[in-house]
């Protein structure tokens, strides 16, 4: 009689991937409780950006990505939600791809453990729950930064260089 040998379960990635989940979901939440009702009205940057999305140009290219999703929020979801969510999505984005460069640069738990403070830091709360391009300062610099570490550590063509500069 032979013995067949089941596939284990690694119950510490398990563990892991259980952690990062239900992380993220309290990150989602914290981002997005009260999302319609975060002041009353619109500040000053959040009334620019709404007037600077229904007319997207040339003249302001740098923040035209966020723009144009603010602008497709605002069709789909009216009200504060609508204007505020880009900001959420971006944000946790930016989230996602510091925890990928930590990755690649530390443990799994390390990398964890920065994300999460860097999820739960003031300053990222509130440009993340602010319906104003700010929120894309934190976004493309992580990005930079990921794509160059990736160029060196790969030792890939000239043109990814380029493309890092053009992020």
């Amino acid at each position: 009689m032979e013995k067949t040998k089941g596939k284990r379960i690694n119950l510490k990635s398990v563990r892991l991937w259980v952690t990062v989940i239900l992380l993220l979901g309290v990150v989602f939440l914290g981002y997005g409780w009260n999302l319609g009702s975060y002041v009353d009205g619109f500040s000053k940057s959040e009334a620019a950006s709404i007037t600077a999305s229904k007319s997207i140009g040339l003249e302001n290219i740098v923040n035209a990505p966020y723009l144009y999703l603010q602008r497709i929020s605002m069709q789909v979801i009216d009200g504060g939600i609508g204007v505020r969510l880009p900001s959420v999505l971006i944000g946790l984005f930016s989230i996602g791809l510091f925890y990928l460069l930590m990755r690649q640069l530390t443990n799994p738990r390390i990398a964890i453990l920065s994300s999460l403070m860097f999820a739960g830091a003031d300053w990222m709360l509130h440009v993340s729950r602010l319906g104003d391009p700010t929120v894309t300062t934190v976004l493309w610099p992580i990005a930079v930064l990921l794509i160059a570490y990736n160029v060196y550590k790969f030792n890939l063509e000239w043109y990814w260089y380029v493309i890092a500069g053009l992020v």
